[in-house]
């Protein structure tokens, strides 16, 4: 937010709005911090299954192995209109509650199942 806040509130609304867009979760916004990184919805991109050690690992390599998912994930999808807080829900399945909109798209917490 400070960064936010350092580039002027027009280029900080386009910051994030592109965030959203490219579907890249903040923490305390999108998710909390401590929280699994299988929440984030982004481990392909933010965790390397060939180098060495890192916090959580264990449970990130025995989540992958397994083929599991948290509890809950964040999940981006095409915006349909909806705000934050909001309550998301499509015809496959996928319900949850909208923590950020931009860019013509949601994050959504989605639980497991």
């Amino acid at each position: 937010s400070a960064l936010l806040e350092s580039l002027g509130e027009r280029n900080g609304a386009e910051l994030e709005s592109a965030r959203v867009a490219c579907g890249w979760p903040r923490v305390g916004v999108d998710f909390e911090a401590g929280c699994v990184p299988a929440e984030t919805g982004i481990v392909s991109l933010a965790v390397s299954f060939t180098k060495g050690c890192y916090p959580g690992q264990e449970l990130v390599e025995r989540m992958d192995s397994r083929a599991t998912t948290a509890p809950v994930t964040v999940r981006h999808f095409d915006d349909p209109g909806l705000s934050v807080g909001d309550t998301y829900g499509d015809a496959e399945g996928n319900s949850g509650i909208v923590t950020s909109v931009g860019g013509g798209k949601v994050l959504v917490r989605v639980k497991r199942g």
